[in-house]
């Protein structure tokens, strides 16, 4: 795993850091579906537009 970008985030209590990485996953994903709504892939366009019909809350 390695880290592609970290960046500032100014919340609502204080700043802080957050930052993404990325990872090679050799296994399926199972996520707790009572902790998630909705788990899947993105390509680059798919995120651009979600992120412009979207609001976007990095600590929410």
């Amino acid at each position: 795993m390695h880290e592609v970008v970290k960046f500032l985030c100014h919340g609502e209590i204080s700043s802080y850091w957050l930052g993404v990485h990325e990872a090679v996953i050799t296994r399926d994903v199972s996520p707790d579906p009572n902790a998630v709504s909705w788990v899947g892939w993105l390509t680059s366009a798919e995120w651009s537009e979600a992120v412009r019909q979207h609001r976007f809350i990095p600590d929410g």
